[in-house]
């Protein structure tokens, strides 16, 4: 096992080398409002904690690749989960909290599966059959609970119907 003095030696050569090219590929998979240089610094520390992993060396730029891929996509699913968070709790304002208040409320008189399926939709963003494994339930049984839990939630919520099981949201919750 190398020690932390040649660790970094390493990871400063190949920070010489492949910095520019991982900055331009960030460039191109990341929206424009992610900074490249710091997804870099990310890959690079990462890449500092995981050394030890890499079995074979010869494939250092490839792995660093994987890393810079895994730190935007873990950007993008951090942005994912804060704006479900936002879209299900909204701002903490006084009128916000009272929404808040009654969301939860009415989530609290779901059935305890619907409840966890919602929020692993919902607020996690996982898909049905992560959600069936997660569950241990199948993936149609995962999918009639999601929507029997939608209208249940809607229906608690006062939501007028748009037809075939899909609700409105209320008034001030609709984008305009």
């Amino acid at each position: 096992m190398m020690d932390l003095g040649d660790r970094g030696e390493v990871l400063r050569k190949w920070f010489e080398q492949y910095a520019d090219e991982l900055c331009r590929y960030v460039r191109f998979i990341a929206p424009a409002d992610v900074d490249p240089r710091d997804v870099v610094q990310d890959v690079f520390v990462r890449a500092f904690q995981a050394m030890h992993g890499l079995q074979r060396p010869e494939w250092a730029r490839a792995w660093l690749y994987r890393i810079a891929r895994n730190v935007v996509y873990d950007e993008l699913r951090r942005r994912r989960t804060a704006a479900r968070h936002a879209m299900w709790f909204g701002p903490q304002t006084e009128s916000g909290m009272d929404s808040c208040v009654e969301l939860w409320d009415a989530i609290r008189r779901l059935t305890e599966m619907q409840q966890q399926v919602l929020y692993l939709h919902a607020v996690e963003g996982l898909s049905t059959a992560e959600m069936a494994y997660a569950l241990g339930r199948s993936a149609t049984s995962v999918r009639v609970t999601l929507m029997r839990a939608r209208r249940a939630l809607a229906k608690e919520l006062g939501w007028p119907s748009r037809g075939a099981g899909e609700y409105e949201a209320a008034p001030d919750r609709q984008e305009g």
